[in-house]
């Protein structure tokens, strides 16, 4: 079972540790956080079991934390820790469901208790993989999240991993196709293009979303043929300045990490024919209306991305599987460039566009926090006045009284 542990004393985290380390069961601690932010930012959540977090922490408390990974959708353990038996607190515990609740000074045997009960519930959902209703009614899901991983690297996958997801996914003995191409549309028009026409007949997967690079993935039986050409003849009938690379087919799944690289190097000069539409969004992306034009274009597509779907739920893993890079590496190429973290600038302009709602009287807090894409108004609030230096209310006062003085 993986573990994470985020508190903002580091003393805390390393008698966590040593407690954990001390059972002597199979709990590895995978990460440590003394700042909750860092925490949501560069924590591979997909990959963690049970989170041990602090509840009073500076910017995003513990509570506020799970309530961000809830929206998310991730559904990891947790076993909230807090220097105050305040009954408002474990309520809130009790409505995320955490595990437990534990008060500082740690107890060795209340930690390790509540630790085994996180194993049981971490035990029966590894059950629930096999259960063939679970397989069933997630296949889909469950499919295009391997390929998507077998596709772009994202993780390390164990052989005995390997072949359960084969099996599950009825990708055993298939053969796999993979071909890219650059066009500047919606993945969604995209989408609907190709599912009319190939409706259930041809398994396919299309990867990349608002950006001129596309990667398809086809699978099928051994010695059936893929569609392609129907494929690529219906997308050049409806968008003939498509470029279509080349298309490579393997027997094996473990082959298209490396046929991916190759062929997306081998696209790489034709994307030179797109250089006028990338100096144009140079131009209208900007970094905090800076002049510097020396940003990469991953950096620049992030930026886009993030002005035009504030209102959304954004994730490093979305951004990542927008322009096929590692979540670890885009987090670090963003803040190298920009001076920011990925999660700072969403927030930082989450927060300018809430200001010009502020500016409206008749906008109320809650309908602006929704509309900037925060589900959570307390962390809105906080993220707010660590931006502004201001509450969301004072700033509406400041504006109201700034407005009616002009």
């Amino acid at each position: 079972m993986r573990i994470v542990i985020i508190d903002d004393e580091t003393v805390i985290c390393e008698g966590l540790v040593k407690i954990i380390e001390s059972s002597k069961k199979e709990w590895i601690v995978e990460e440590i956080y003394t700042n909750s932010e860092e925490g949501l930012e560069f924590c591979d959540w997909d990959n963690i079991d049970l989170l041990l977090a602090d509840i009073n922490m500076p910017n995003i408390d513990g509570l506020t934390l799970v309530d961000i990974l809830r929206e998310r959708g991730y559904d990891t353990q947790v076993i909230f820790i807090s220097g105050y038996a305040e009954f408002e607190y474990a309520k809130k515990a009790i409505q995320q469901k955490a595990i437990d609740y534990i008060i500082k000074p740690v107890s060795v045997k209340n930690l390790l208790n509540a630790i085994k009960k996180a194993e049981e519930t971490y035990n029966h959902r590894k059950q629930l993989l096999y259960d063939e209703n679970f397989i069933k009614n997630n296949i889909k899901r469950i499919t295009r999240s391997f390929i998507y991983e077998m596709v772009f690297e994202t993780r390390r996958i164990s052989i005995a991993e390997m072949e359960q997801n084969l099996k599950f996914c009825m990708l055993e003995n298939k053969s796999f196709l993979l071909f890219n191409f650059i066009l500047d549309i919606e993945k969604r028009t995209l989408e609907q293009i190709i599912d009319k026409l190939i409706g259930d007949n041809q398994n396919i997967y299309l990867f990349g979303d608002s950006q001129p690079i596309y990667t398809v993935v086809l699978w099928g039986n051994k010695n059936t043929p893929f569609e392609l050409d129907l494929i690529i003849k219906v997308i050049k009938d409806n968008y003939p300045k498509v470029i279509f690379g080349e298309a490579q087919t393997t027997d094996n799944i473990n082959d298209l990490a490396g046929i991916f690289q190759e062929l997306m190097v081998r696209l790489k000069d034709d994307l030179k024919g797109f250089n006028k539409y990338w100096e144009a969004e140079k131009e209208r992306n900007d970094i905090s209306n800076t002049k510097d034009h020396t940003y990469s274009i991953h950096v620049h597509k992030v930026v886009k991305y993030i002005k035009d779907n504030y209102s959304k739920k954004i994730s490093l893993e979305k951004l990542s599987e927008e322009i096929y890079v590692h979540p670890t590496y885009l987090s670090n190429l963003f803040k190298k460039q920009t001076g920011y973290t990925v999660v700072d600038y969403i927030n930082s302009y989450r927060i300018e566009m809430a200001k010009k709602l502020l500016l409206d009287s008749r906008n109320k807090i809650y309908w602006v926090t929704e509309q900037v894409g925060f589900t959570n108004e307390r962390y809105f609030s906080q993220i707010f006045k660590k931006v502004t230096g201001l509450t969301p209310v004072q700033y509406k006062q400041n504006s109201f009284f700034t407005v009616q003085n002009k």
